[in-house]
């Protein structure tokens, strides 16, 4: 059975910081059919990303991750699928860099349109990344997303997050509350949105978010109403 977390951080953090977050999310029991990894952070202007999997004893190899340097990163673990694209899906847009990941299933692919933007990957989950930079507003983030969750009422899995320079989205959007749910952890310096609350992470503060709701965070931290 494949396992699959998303887990977004901004704030002021160190990458001893992100590999704590990847072992102890792969340490739960919702990630511990997780066998690969695959990060996405801001530096400058850019988006950058680097992946990898286990080590030869069976746990994440995340050697390199000294060198990231960032206040914004995108982070998931997953079960390894011959022939599924990896997320972060990473894209050099003519709006900027972007970083973004689906948690979830397209069920109409057909219905979403890219645009003249071309998918990479013929996993429909990069469509939906496609279709919603086509609509995405970064001056209005919150608002711009929830009007591209709302206009897709044949999508029941909509949960996405997506990450520029600039700002960081993160949306909880089902057909039915319930799991996979959204979970925000904050602390004096740095925010962790996860699917579930990390209890290792003592400092942070956890707040469930609703169902079909939406977080937006500036590259400066401040949440945007």
């Amino acid at each position: 059975m494949s396992a699959v977390l998303t887990l977004a951080i901004a704030g002021r953090f160190r990458h001893d910081i992100v590999e704590a977050i990847a072992r102890h999310a792969r340490a739960s029991e919702a990630g511990g059919r997780c066998n690969r990894w695959r990060l996405a952070w801001c530096y400058g202007t850019l988006v950058q990303s680097a992946e990898g999997g286990l080590d030869s004893r069976g746990r994440l190899d995340l050697g390199g991750l000294e060198e990231v340097k960032t206040d914004m990163a995108l982070l998931r673990l997953e079960t390894a699928e011959p022939g599924r694209a990896r997320q972060p899906f990473v894209r050099r847009d003519r709006t900027g860099p972007w970083a973004f990941c689906h948690d979830g299933a397209v069920r109409h692919p057909e219905l979403l349109d890219p645009g003249n933007r071309v998918a990479e990957s013929s996993d429909p989950s990069e469509r939906l990344f496609l279709h919603v930079l086509g609509s995405f507003k970064p001056e209005d983030p919150a608002e711009s997303l929830r009007a591209i969750h709302e206009a897709l009422p044949a999508e029941p899995e909509q949960s996405l997050v997506l990450m520029s320079p600039d700002v960081l989205v993160a949306s909880r959007w089902q057909a039915e509350a319930g799991e996979p749910g959204l979970w925000v952890g904050e602390g004096r310096m740095v925010r962790l949105v996860a699917p579930f609350r990390l209890e290792h992470f003592e400092q942070l503060h956890w707040t469930e978010i609703s169902n079909r709701e939406v977080l937006a965070f500036t590259r400066f931290r401040h949440e945007l109403e």
